[in-house]
């Protein structure tokens, strides 16, 4: 097995996207994917799409275990995350 690991949430835009990917070596279904913690859509090369087709196209529920769900967000969820974060925080009255 053979692990790179790649920040799950780029700076900007134009900065790569880097997640923690596995590869089994035994076969050519991989052992973990990397799933959206907010939308669950699931990175299936350089796209991020629904969950369903995914399972459809490696036809998981074929293999002998389940592959793992690595965390990650998707471009889509991580953009609003990150302008939250970026306004100045609100003053609460006590």
């Amino acid at each position: 097995m053979r692990a790179q690991y790649r920040d799950p949430a780029p700076e900007s835009e134009d900065a790569p996207t880097l997640r923690l990917t596995v590869v089994s070596l035994e076969g050519d279904a991989p052992s973990a994917l990397t799933a959206c913690s907010v939308c669950l859509r699931v990175l299936h090369g350089s796209d991020w799409v629904d969950a369903e087709t995914v399972i459809r196209e490696l036809r998981s529920f074929d293999l002998a275990t389940a592959p793992r769900l690595g965390p990650a967000l998707c471009d889509r969820c991580v953009r609003p995350l990150r302008g939250r974060r970026a306004r100045p925080e609100e003053r609460l009255a006590a």
